[in-house]
């Protein structure tokens, strides 16, 4: 099985801050748009339909939704690939760094421009310390765009 995007623990540690990552607004649009490509497909499959309040909206997971996201652009040459568990690293940290960029997109299109809705997250489970669940609560939790969200193309 393909190993997970977030497997290396792209989720912020639980009350950590994340360091500063910069993306440009070139680069932002380009991620922005494909994380909306694959929630518009959802929606045209009614892929994970849930109700939210009288709609009903595709969601996705995001941890599956990163790996769509890299494994699409990784087909088109623009991402490196998953480095294998034997690599260096230097290419393990190029990994982690687009890692997070994606991550860090994702938490801004959802948290200040409120594109992304999250429809649900997993509860805890027994046992879980708070590390474990902050990192599965983030992979897990699922993804919709915003159904009053405007696109401004």
């Amino acid at each position: 099985a393909p190993r997970s995007p977030v497997a290396a623990g792209a989720a912020p540690a639980a009350g950590g801050k994340p360091a500063a990552i910069k993306i440009s607004k070139k680069e932002l649009e380009k991620i922005k748009g494909y994380l909306l490509l694959r929630l518009r497909e959802a929606e045209r499959s009614r892929e994970g339909v849930v109700t939210r309040g009288d709609l009903e909206v595709a969601t996705l997971r995001q941890d599956r939704l990163a790996q769509w996201y890299f494994d699409a652009r990784a087909a088109k040459g623009e991402l490196q690939a998953r480095p294998a568990d034997d690599s260096d690293e230097a290419e393990e940290a190029a990994w982690e760094a687009q890692v997070q960029k994606l991550y860090r997109v994702i938490g801004y299109l959802a948290g200040r421009e409120h594109i992304l809705m999250v429809a649900h997250v997993p509860e805890r489970e027994a046992g879980e310390d708070d590390e474990e669940y902050s990192k599965r609560r983030f992979n897990e939790r699922t993804l919709y765009i915003n159904p009053n969200w405007v696109s401004d193309r």
